[in-house]
């Protein structure tokens, strides 16, 4: 069942064009990947899909409420006065949820993300890579439907961002949420992905689609980054970027 659907999209800014055309479909419990070269506009569709900004030209529909979406910006956007406990509660604490379910739910999550030694930080005490840990607890905490996720994993060493990948995806299958994700990373996309839109330069287009459900096991774990199809697959979208 298409969830999202755009048909022959286009956005301009100040009589440029960023994106052109675009068609695409994407059903409930996917997750998708968009990749393109910087500043090819794969921020701006995902500002587009979100409902956070509307298109010069053609039509989206998007059957997700804003109730149930979540989005992960490159910018952790955390609130400075407080800490990184009542960050992640806030969610919870503007859909009205108790207190109770509100600390059950908070203390997953910080554990989820190896924050529990950490919830009484400010965020002007935390890394750059804690912050982005702390976004991405904030942004699941209320068990959304719809994850949309730009460049989430970008401030994180290798390994964490790894981990937190393998969260993500794992919550991702376990609660069937529709997701996408905005990367400059191929293996990131390969790993976590159903399908890829690969895009162009601007003004962009799809350039190429990747239906990785039919070229991977379902079923990821870490040891799939090291498979010869797995880096095969990377090294033919390297190409076509």
């Amino acid at each position: 069942m298409n969830a999202i659907k755009l048909e022959n999209v286009s956005k301009d800014f100040e009589g440029l064009s960023v994106l052109a055309n675009l068609t695409l479909e994407i059903n409930a419990g996917e997750f998708i990947g968009f990749l393109g070269p910087s500043g090819c506009g794969k921020s701006t569709l995902l500002s587009l899909i979100s409902g956070l900004s509307t298109p010069s030209q053609g039509q989206i529909t998007n059957t997700f409420s804003k109730k149930n979406t979540s989005f992960v910006f490159q910018e952790a956007s955390l609130m400075p006065w407080q800490t990184v406990e009542k960050n992640i509660s806030l969610p919870l604490e503007l859909l009205g949820k108790n207190k109770q379910e509100i600390t059950i739910e908070v203390a997953k999550k910080l554990t989820m993300f190896h924050l529990e030694n950490y919830a009484n930080y400010y965020p002007r005490q935390l890394s750059g890579g804690m912050k982005m840990r702390t976004s991405l607890a904030r942004a699941l905490v209320s068990n959304p439907q719809l994850l949309l996720m730009d460049e989430p994993f970008a401030s994180l060493d290798e390994l964490l961002r790894e981990k937190c990948a393998n969260e993500v995806l794992e919550i991702s299958k376990h609660q069937n949420l529709t997701s996408i994700l905005v990367t400059h990373s191929i293996p990131e996309a390969v790993y976590l992905c159903d399908k890829i839109y690969v895009l162009s330069h601007k003004p962009s287009k799809i350039i190429e689609v990747i239906e990785l459900k039919k070229e991977l096991p379902q079923e990821k774990t870490p040891a799939f980054r090291g498979m010869k199809k797995f880096n095969t697959l990377c090294e033919n979208i390297r190409a076509i970027l």
